[in-house]
């Protein structure tokens, strides 16, 4: 452990997204404005806003048989994996009051 760390401190492992708009592009930045005004609108059933989440997924297979879990034990998945290729998966849905931040 390093001096000064805390334990669980760091967590190299978690990881956040988001949009950074280009520098000096304005129709960039317009059109996320008018996305993002989308979303302040007041409800209204007879025009529902309707959002599409859409994921990408690796398609992987075991190479080895995980062994399961056990007392005080997760389950082990070994990190060798054999690649299937990815699909793009689109949900859509109603979107619900969405949280505004900002």
């Amino acid at each position: 452990m390093c001096p000064g760390v805390k334990e669980n401190e760091l967590k190299p492992h978690l990881t956040e997204y988001w949009v950074i708009p280009p520098k000096e592009n304005a129709a960039f930045v317009a059109s996320m404005e008018d996305v993002i005004e989308v979303y302040h609108r007041p409800h209204d059933a007879a025009e529902p806003l309707v959002c599409l989440d859409e994921t990408s997924k690796r398609l992987v297979a075991e190479t080895r048989t995980p062994l399961p879990v056990q007392p005080g034990q997760p389950a082990r998945h070994d990190y060798e994996y054999e690649r299937n290729g990815s699909k793009r998966r689109k949900n859509p849905g109603e979107c619900c009051q969405p949280a505004i931040h900002g």
